[in-house]
């Protein structure tokens, strides 16, 4: 069992280096990125289907919702969800800039060398 001594000297040798040095070698900072980019750009879609789309399928059909013949656009809700985007988008990328986080790529390109047949 940890003694008391040992959390207090791991305590004091906390540093925000180490943070983000796990963070680089884990690429947590990718996968982050990637989960906002998809609910934000998934918000849009949904919204885009349902403030848009919806309406002009449901005119080209002729389906009247409360009497109404014409659709009704939801080009509002679009507008605050793309806002809504690209401010997660630049707040993402400055907090990373400001911390100096890199962002590794993953390897594109593999290439498989001849290599010599033990077996036979």
């Amino acid at each position: 069992m940890a003694s008391i001594a040992n959390i207090q000297s791991n305590i004091q040798g906390f540093s925000f280096d180490g943070i983000k040095s796990f963070l680089k070698q884990l690429n947590i900072v990718g996968l982050s990125v990637g989960y906002l980019v998809g609910s934000s750009m998934e918000s849009i879609a949904q919204t885009f289907g349902d403030g848009v789309l919806k309406p002009i399928i449901a005119a080209a059909l002729g389906v009247t919702k409360g009497g109404l013949a014409f659709p009704k656009f939801q080009v509002t809700d679009l507008l605050t969800k793309i806002l809504s985007f690209v401010l997660t988008i630049a707040t993402v990328y400055f907090l990373a800039t400001a911390l100096a986080i890199e962002v590794r790529k993953p390897i594109q390109n593999v290439y498989v060398v001849d290599t010599p047949d033990y077996g036979s």
